[in-house]
């Protein structure tokens, strides 16, 4: 258990988190980003260095890497305070990237990162400065990042030469859209950390392609409440690999139902209509092979953290889960969120919560995005207790990591 020190503190935690891929946008790990609510109130700067030091101890310890990242490592920034406690995270030295501040690469502190390399930590020097002092750091780290918003043009297009000579991975971070992405990885850069992921990219398709054509159409059918019982079972009959797949995961351990489901209409009539459609919408989203698996996970966290939180406020917990999954379709099919939404038979109330935020659960969906955004000033005027959100978003990450590559085959 955590120390009573900072139990207060991990009481109204947020934790943030946001993947650094590689060049094919599969995720090579995850930062982890740490704010209490009352971080404004703590008196000052050595104090609040400790007091957040502490916390990330105790969310290691308490809350579990698995839980926080998956099976994936974790970067977490190096403050004093933390460089002192560090080699007590309860976490496995291999899974744990350090983000070393330019204000740690000094020679005094050369020898505690020399032992926490020894350790097996990895190493990241945050924001790069070509210094001749810095020597020693640069034969120490495993990884140099690079802030591509202080960094000029040309700047940016010859690091990544230096950086391979080096002998570092170099990191691209603040990247906020595809195109960046794009440019950048053919730059040479071979990670990359920002809010890319999460936004659409330009559009140039004005038409859906037939496979994509395909999902929308059967998720109409899915979502109408006119539908029959048949006219389900055609439309999912006439995908054969979809109704494999389906009927592969409804017969597995995670739903471990009480008897072998053999059909299609089986599967209906014990699910019912609406867990239905949510799952059959699930398995078919996750065979999109044109997205990164992380566009996925993204959505399926934000329709879970939104389905916790509807049934919370008294709201139907499919309603919050259909508000939070199709709030991300924009991201899996690539056209405009208002334009996919049309043609889908779910209520002017869901669809307004969804494009326009508005009603109760359109203010769930703001909160939920917030905390997804890390964008912690919002999320602390939510009418919701902070402990409730936290525990909300951990669940809906840990539902998403482990979901995901099922849904997916892939990872």
């Amino acid at each position: 258990m955590a120390h009573a020190s900072s139990q207060s503190l991990l009481h109204d935690l947020f934790i943030g988190r946001q993947a650094i891929c590689n060049t094919q946008l599969g995720v090579y790990a995850y930062e982890l980003l740490f704010r209490t609510a009352h971080r404004t109130a703590l008196p000052d700067t050595a104090r609040a260095d400790a007091a957040t030091s502490s916390v990330i101890l105790a969310a290691f310890q308490d809350i579990g890497i698995d839980r926080l990242a998956g099976d994936r490592p974790v970067a977490v920034n190096l403050s004093p305070g933390l460089l002192e406690l560090v080699a007590s995270l309860p976490a496995p030295p291999e899974r744990v990237i350090l983000d070393l501040p330019l204000t740690l690469a000094r020679p005094h502190t050369l020898p505690a990162l020399q032992e926490l390399k020894a350790l097996g930590y990895t190493l990241a020097l945050d924001d790069f400065e070509f210094d001749t002092r810095l020597a020693a750091t640069y034969d120490l780290v495993d990884m140099i990042k690079v802030d591509i918003r202080t960094a000029d043009n040309s700047t940016l297009a010859r690091l990544p030469k230096l950086l391979k000579r080096l002998g570092v991975l170099s990191v691209a971070k603040k990247v906020e859209t595809m195109e960046e992405y794009e440019r950048l990885r053919d730059q040479g850069y071979e990670l990359f950390q920002g809010k890319f992921l999460s936004r659409p990219r330009t559009l140039k398709a004005k038409t859906l392609t037939a496979n994509k054509h395909a999902l929308l159409t059967l998720l109409c059918t899915l979502y109408d409440p006119h539908s029959e019982i048949g006219q389900i079972e055609n439309a999912l009959g006439s995908d054969p690999g979809l109704s494999y797949k389906l009927m592969r995961l409804i017969n597995s351990a995670f739903f471990n139902p009480p008897r072998t489901i053999n059909s299609l209409h089986d599967a209906i009539v014990i699910l019912g209509r609406r867990r239905l459609a949510t799952w059959v919408a699930l398995t078919a989203l996750g065979r999109l092979d044109d997205r990164p698996p992380e566009i996925f996970r993204i959505a399926l966290a934000r329709g879970k953290m939104c389905e916790r939180l509807a049934e919370h406020t008294g709201h139907p917990g499919s309603d919050g889960f259909a508000v939070g999954l199709f709030s991300a379709l924009h991201l899996l099919l690539g056209q405009s969120l208002n334009k996919l939404l049309l043609p889908l038979p779910i209520s002017e109330r869901l669809k307004c919560a969804i494009l326009a935020h508005e009603g109760p659960l359109g203010e769930l969906l703001s909160t939920v995005l917030a905390y997804e955004r890390n964008r912690w000033k919002t999320v602390t005027h939510a009418a919701l207790p902070m402990d409730l959100l936290r525990q909300a978003r951990l669940e809906a990450l840990e539902w998403a990591d482990s979901l995901s590559g099922m849904l997916t085959g892939s990872e």
